[in-house]
């Protein structure tokens, strides 16, 4: 009883640990509702249809995994990921979409994979169990929360602005 409590308070005493889950709250919350906002910017913003919005997952899903072994800095990979999702925001047509969507896959997945290992390393090991649960529960409870506010926006504005706040989020 009382251990996520403890969690939190130690967190929210060390710098190292509390950044990474406040950008992970924050871009987990407005960055990452790639199933909200992805189809929607497909067939609204670009003209697209079932074969873009394919393109665009195939070439987004395999940089992910490869943003997953690369070891990469959390400040630098929120930042590529803000860039290139700003780029996605403004890109005229499916050409510019699909070559940036290599760069969002890897820059997304590195953040997470950054944040995760910055959480592990920095934790003191007596409470590493504690801040990676806080991780988990801030990533896996902010997305849910940010998809209606994401596609509210992308429902009044448009996806291309649902996709800007994620990269404002980011950067």
């Amino acid at each position: 009883k009382g251990q996520v409590r403890a969690g939190l308070r130690y967190a929210r005493s060390v710098p190292q640990l509390w950044m990474p889950l406040v950008m992970m709250a924050v871009i987990g919350t407005l960055a990452f509702n790639f199933q909200v906002v992805v189809p929607l910017f497909v067939t609204e913003d670009l003209g697209g249809g079932d074969q873009t919005f394919t393109m665009l997952f195939s070439v987004l899903s395999p940089a992910s995994l490869i943003g997953a072994l690369a070891p990469a800095r959390v400040r630098m990979a929120a930042l590529a990921f803000g860039v290139s999702a700003a780029v996605l925001a403004v890109a005229p047509g499916a050409g510019l979409a699909v070559g940036v969507g290599p760069l969002i896959g890897f820059a997304s997945i590195a953040f997470m994979t950054a944040s995760t290992s910055l959480v592990q390393t920095e934790a003191a090991p007596d409470m590493r169990g504690r801040v990676l649960a806080l991780q988990a529960m801030v990533f896996l409870g902010s997305t849910p929360i940010g998809g209606p506010i994401v596609g509210w926006i992308a429902e009044d504005l448009g996806a291309r602005y649902a996709l800007a706040v994620g990269a404002l989020a980011c950067l």
